[in-house]
């Protein structure tokens, strides 16, 4: 919800004729509570409600976080812009503001992301993590009830909804450097998603598309479509985008693991952002010949 009202009010304010409506939905992974299966997954849980209305006519434009939109666009629909890039990075999230390092010994760390889980217990084995659903606010408050020692969120979506308004202080937060810890492929940037024939629309999300946000999210997402990751994956991809004397470059990083953690590849490639698509392919060629097939395929086996 708090994406979507800063799209609405980006939109207005790029075409004040606008009149533009909030329809509030929920989708199936609203609907799974903290007891449910962990092994229920899969990035169309919180899409697919939403796809079905825009293909129905009922809604003209989908937000979504970009890092949950399956690989594959679902016939008819397309994502129009990519914008509002946030910070990428992680943050470990606890009563006392610890750094990895100074979590106690065999801590308990809330996650139900195996990236996130497999990162955790490359650097700290003696970690136990446990999966943990819920917004924001939910898991938010099973850290302060107790039920963990800490969590690990996006700090985008803290941003975008102001510690101040969740109760969290800086003091909580200790932020995950991008390099040493990359984050999934497009962390912190939103989808704008539309009917592939509303030329109107296509038209009028043009004043939103960020073509540097688009050609870093385009490499990162080939990699990790390149290499058949899904949410079950243990991957990683990082994009940088530079100016040099030939025209805008990409550098791309990768980081696939098993999902203790115990066996992990990471590799960069770089070239012309033009060739996004070509980057993100040559980069999961690497990786497959470095056996990150094997590695994936163990990524799958929840342990």
């Amino acid at each position: 919800m708090r994406q979507a009202s800063i799209v609405q009010h980006q939109l207005q304010r790029a075409a004040p004729q606008l009149d533009v409506h909030i329809q509030p939905m929920q989708t199936q992974g609203d609907h799974i509570g903290p007891k449910e299966d962990p092994n229920i997954t899969g990035k169309g849980l919180f899409l697919k409600e939403i796809e079905e209305s825009l293909l129905s006519g009922h809604c003209r434009l989908a937000v979504h976080s970009l890092k949950d939109v399956p690989f594959t666009e679902t016939a008819g629909l397309t994502i129009a812009a990519v914008h509002d890039p946030e910070d990428p990075r992680d943050v470990l999230i606890s009563k006392e503001g610890f750094s990895l390092s100074q979590l106690p010994h065999a801590a308990v760390i809330g996650t139900n992301s195996l990236r996130r889980r497999a990162q955790l217990l490359a650097a700290r084995p003696d970690l136990c993590v446990m999966p943990l659903r819920g917004n924001v606010g939910t898991r938010l408050r099973r850290l302060f009830e107790g039920s963990c020692d800490a969590i690990v969120l996006a700090a985008a979506g803290l941003q975008r909804l102001g510690p101040a308004n969740i109760n969290l202080t800086i003091d909580n937060m200790h932020f995950l450097e991008v390099m040493q810890w990359l984050p999934a492929p497009c962390q912190g940037v939103l989808a704008l998603q539309c009917r592939s024939d509303d030329e109107p629309m296509l038209q009028l999300l043009k004043l939103l598309d960020e073509p540097e946000a688009r050609q870093r999210t385009t490499a990162e997402r080939t990699f990790a479509a390149r290499l058949g990751a899904d949410c079950r994956s243990a991957l990683a991809a990082y994009a940088l985008c530079s100016t040099t004397l030939t025209g805008q470059a990409l550098e791309l990083h990768g980081w696939v693991a098993t999902p203790d953690g115990g066996k992990s590849i990471r590799l960069s490639r770089s070239g012309p952002a033009s060739q996004a698509i070509a980057l993100g392919d040559d980069l999961a060629e690497d990786f497959l010949r470095a056996g990150a097939a094997q590695v994936l395929h163990g990524s799958h086996q929840l342990t």
